[in-house]
């Protein structure tokens, strides 16, 4: 049995009644408080919150993520908060591993890897395998302080409509923001959604009305577009995105991961235009995280294979990042290695 610490899983949730068990059983061993705002559901989802010894709590649902996890901020007792939702689940070792951290006054967030299986059939995340799925890693502030060490309530809030964040404020109050190997994996997408996608539009279009400057919108919008299957609107927000980071001034609004993204999105989506030429360009850096450095690899060989340049796709495929990289699935790795070596042994004999 884990050792409770004063950490409040915070969470909002609209009929989740599919996976919000998994999602509350992989934090009541570690949080001392567990508090569910139920948006509107209207299937079990609040009867197994509550059997499952969550706090739950109701709150109208206004097209705003930021509002809707500000109410549920109102409730936590705890020191720290960890947010979650509902299909999401906490590697609960990994919280454990680092629980060191929070002992530290002058921490008052802790960015964790969000893991995000990726895979075009509706499955549970039981079934899931490296044979039918890709997994897509960035971090994010997900646990942060509520309270300093004397008690007193921080004003730590959530600012955005989607995508919301929480990094500003915690910032604002004299606190640092460390990175930590805490991870969290999401299954939301899992198989499409197009109810999800097209809300989620609907969302970051209002943010951009509002903020048409802020690139951390415009990459989330191009990643929801994109997802969306509308390349031609994707290319356009990216291409723009690579404009500003060659500008001074922008440049450090994103990470590098963001831009690099950019242009991995580019490239595939210039891979369905056969612009083989225009796929090399843009893939022409090496990145230091070695799940997209293999991403950016498979995309050069794949460009490579079907632009007949079979030697340099074949040097590709040896390198342990594309072998490696959980980016890609194992069965997209073994039909480009078989492709490779189909044609390889075409041109021998």
């Amino acid at each position: 049995m884990s050792e409770k610490h004063s950490i409040c899983c915070s969470m909002i949730v609209k009929n989740a009644e599919d996976t919000i068990e998994r999602a509350i059983r992989s934090v009541i061993t570690v949080c001392s408080q567990v508090v569910v705002v139920d948006t509107g559901s209207f299937d079990s989802t609040p009867s197994i919150a509550s059997r499952l010894g969550a706090e739950l709590h109701f709150f109208k649902w206004n097209n705003d993520f930021s509002e809707a996890r500000n109410y549920a901020l109102k409730f936590p007792r705890t020191e720290w908060v960890i947010i979650l939702d509902a299909d999401e689940e906490l590697i609960t070792e990994s919280l454990i591993r680092n629980i060191h951290l929070i002992e530290n006054i002058d921490i008052g967030g802790i960015r964790t890897t969000i893991k995000n299986y990726l895979s075009a059939e509706n499955t549970s995340p039981d079934l899931l395998t490296t044979e039918n799925t890709s997994i897509v890693e960035h971090k994010y502030t997900r646990i942060f302080r509520i309270r300093n060490s004397n008690g007193e309530k921080l004003p730590v809030k959530f600012i955005g409509k989607i995508h919301e964040q929480i990094s500003e404020s915690i910032i604002n109050c004299g606190l640092q923001i460390i990175d930590s190997d805490i991870i969290i994996n999401h299954y939301g997408y899992i198989g499409k959604n197009p109810e999800k996608i097209n809300r989620n539009l609907e969302l970051i279009k209002s943010e951009l009305e509002k903020n048409p400057d802020d690139l951390w919108i415009q990459f989330h919008f191009g990643e929801t577009v994109f997802g969306s299957g509308n390349l031609n609107d994707a290319e356009v927000i990216f291409s723009k995105l690579l404009d500003y980071y060659t500008k001074e001034e922008y440049k450090n609004q994103l990470p590098v991961e963001h831009y690099e993204m950019a242009r991995i999105r580019l490239a595939q989506i210039e891979i369905q235009k056969n612009n083989f030429q225009r796929v090399v360009e843009l893939l022409n850096f090496e990145s230091g995280d070695f799940n997209r450095e293999g991403f950016r690899l498979y995309l050069l060989a794949v460009s490579f294979l079907l632009s007949g340049n079979i030697q340099s796709a074949g040097n590709l495929i040896k390198r342990q990042p594309l072998l490696g990289t959980n980016m890609l699935s194992q069965k997209q790795i073994y039909e480009l290695l078989t492709a490779i070596s189909k044609i390889e042994n075409i041109q021998n004999k």
